[in-house]
């Protein structure tokens, strides 16, 4: 314990860094969870036939999470980094975890892969900054096509409707909201049946969720936010 508490006494007052409790399980925390709710929202997204744009701008909204959406996220870390990532993650969790879904990757991250399209610290990778009359102008990348496009802010009638409440949203029963449906139900389940496998207390996990990913809320502030009741039904 004396050991424990000078450990933490660095890591918060000496180098401001934020204490988070875990036990020790593949990924920790914010990897076992970021990286499901990650790959979730981008396969998903792909067999949903939706462009980059429009699932960046959904779980953005969804999840309040940074601009980066979730295919901005991947060109942040690097898509070179998700197969051992993923690998890795798959050596040390149970046979019926969720994670085996993800064994075999859609073929568009493949293709990029051989054309190291593998985010921001290669020439480009769902996004792209290309030069248009001596301005760097951002593209994206069609994923039926496989050509790079000027990107342009979707219009997304029920996420609109759904501006002040997402639940609106999330009930409107399209193929946007039933994305987004899949991709925070999916998300919120898995953190429900692992939390205490994680840590002693949800406080840790919302914390590691906010500062490691970026998102306003944790997973169990998004649950208290749309109301457990409202979710169970």
């Amino acid at each position: 314990a004396e050991t424990r508490e000078k450990i933490a006494k660095l890591c918060d007052i000496y180098l401001g860094k934020s204490i988070i409790e875990c036990k020790d399980t593949p990924g920790f925390i914010a990897n076992r969870i970021g990286v499901f709710w990650m790959l979730h929202a981008a396969v998903k997204a792909i067999n949903s036939n939706l462009s980059v744009e429009e699932a960046d701008q959904i779980i953005m909204r969804v999840f309040n999470a940074p601009k980066t959406g979730v295919f901005g996220l991947i060109d942040v870390v690097g898509l070179d980094l998700v197969p051992p990532v993923l690998e890795s993650l798959l050596q040390g969790v149970p046979k019926n975890d969720g994670y085996h879904e993800f064994r075999d990757q859609p073929e568009i991250f493949q293709y990029m892969l051989e054309h190291d399209l593998i985010g921001r610290k290669a020439d480009g990778g769902f996004y792209k900054l290309i030069e248009l009359d001596g301005k760097r102008v951002k593209h994206s990348l069609n994923l039926n096509t496989r050509e790079y496009e000027v990107s342009k802010n979707p219009s997304i009638e029920s996420l609109n409707f759904g501006k002040k409440d997402i639940k609106s949203f999330l009930d409107y029963g399209d193929r946007f909201s039933d994305y987004a449906w899949s991709v925070l139900s999916e998300t919120l389940c898995y953190v429900l049946k692992h939390a205490e496998k994680l840590s002693d207390d949800i406080v840790s996990i919302d914390t590691a969720m906010r500062e490691g990913f970026g998102l306003k809320r944790g997973p169990f502030e998004i649950i208290d936010s749309l109301g457990a009741e409202w979710l169970r039904n």
